[in-house]
């Protein structure tokens, strides 16, 4: 019979045994997958397969019993084993118990929004820095100037792993490579060859290279400046922005994409201090499982997004000079908070029976399908219902919120 026990809070172990025919039976059909498969039958091998074949059962059997809401997969522990049984035994984190105090003091206020001179400035500044050209320059080189080199480091007359590399383009003043490197190459031209001592700082972050002293020999081959176009109706027609065909014009279109980026951003900040102060009123204590199922998620999505400009973790954290495992433990708190916000707006959701309809999760679909440019059907293949219908839930409690925080305090008590 199958038993729940809670080992701490907010975790605990299903344990089942499995015996008699069922095991026998279980073992049997293991043996007549490996021997279709022509695999090896080692008693490893069948074991292992047979109590695969049962485990989502016994989750799912499990999760049905005692009523629980799985947080993380279940990691397995066998914990008896013999010629006609095994017990095994499946822990995992379940939801922790929140209690959700008095919303009714909580705010949400979005500022205004004004588009200043210099917020103005940048935007254009951002069109005519699209249309901008690098233009060799004969001159010496100078902070914002792009060059473009060869280099070779040495380390006690000895080159060292990825201490070389021809054509590298560098924006001097970016501070792409180690301190005093771009400071070299400042005042040279095209065609100079120079050779200078770095040394790499304590914590780059690689071991091979922290506090050590090396040698650059360095090959100037171009010296480029950025000529960036004045605005004019010429300027504004290369744009090719519709309904925009003069400076005038040109001006409005930036002015609206200006406050509409700073209107975005406002609801950002008011949208994090509403969470906030809904995490004052309410506690909740996150199981370490739990807050590592979220940092793994986040590594994931991060992961698409670098794959998507073309890039990975390894390069980036590279760029950064920091350690996967500095890079995780980055990651923590703000995983914690976002399974703490989640855990307090299900809350919200359930003491103001805030739940998704049907044509609420459909709508949902079709806008996700138009923000990726899907089918409907393809959208609904790659995200399952119930996912989606959770984020909906969520979308309703924060926007209830939203409403609330709105109001002046009065009114009914609404909290769990």
């Amino acid at each position: 019979m199958i038993q729940w026990n809670l080992t701490e809070e907010a975790i605990g172990e299903l344990v089942e045994t499995l015996d008699g025919q069922e095991w026998a039976k279980a073992k049997m059909d293991a043996m007549s997958v490996l021997k279709a498969q022509n695999q090896e039958m080692t008693d490893d091998a069948i074991v292992q397969l047979a109590l695969n074949a049962k485990l989502d059962g016994i989750f799912a059997d499990g999760v049905k019993k005692f009523s629980l809401v799985p947080m993380t997969k279940p990691k397995i522990d066998i914990k008896k084993i013999t010629a006609d049984s095994i017990t095994v035994g499946l822990m995992f984190a379940i939801k922790p118990e929140v209690k959700l105090g008095d919303i009714r003091g909580i705010r949400y206020k979005v500022a205004d929004v004004e588009v200043t001179d210099a917020d103005m400035e940048d935007g254009i500044r951002v069109y005519r820095e699209s249309k901008a050209q690098m233009v060799d320059k004969n001159g010496p080189a100078e902070l914002g100037d792009t060059v473009v080199i060869d280099y070779v480091g040495t380390m006690d007359g000895k080159e060292f792993e990825y201490g070389s590399e021809e054509d590298a383009v560098i924006l001097l003043g970016s501070n792409m490579f180690i301190p005093g490197f771009e400071n070299e190459i400042v005042g040279k031209c095209a065609g100079t060859e120079l050779e200078f001592p770095v040394t790499f700082p304590e914590d780059y972050g690689v071991e091979d290279l922290n506090g050590k002293d090396v040698v650059f020999k360095v090959t100037v081959k171009k010296v480029q400046k950025q000529v960036i176009p004045e605005v004019n109706d010429d300027f504004v027609k290369t744009l090719k922005i519709e309904g925009v065909v003069n400076v005038e014009d040109f001006k409005s279109h930036v002015r609206k994409t200006v406050a509409k980026a700073m209107r975005l951003r406002n609801e950002q900040e008011a949208e994090n201090k509403l969470m906030d102060d809904l995490l004052a009123v309410t506690e909740v204590n996150v199981p370490g499982p739990i807050v590592e199922t979220e940092v793994g998620t986040m590594v994931q999505k991060m992961n698409a997004d670098l794959a998507s400009q073309g890039a990975t973790l390894v390069s980036y954290l590279e760029m950064k000079g920091q350690t996967p495992e500095e890079f995780i433990k980055s990651l923590w708190p703000s995983a914690e908070r976002n399974v703490k916000v989640s855990l307090a707006l299900e809350e919200v959701a359930a003491a103001n029976k805030l739940y998704p309809s049907n044509s609420e999760i459909e709508a949902e679909y079709k806008v996700m399908a138009m923000r990726y440019q899907m089918d409907v059907a393809k959208v609904k293949q790659a995200v399952p219902a119930d996912q989606l219908s959770y984020q909906v839930l969520l979308n309703k409690a924060l926007d209830y919120l939203k409403n609330l925080g709105k109001k002046r305090p009065g009114g009914p008590i609404l909290f769990g």
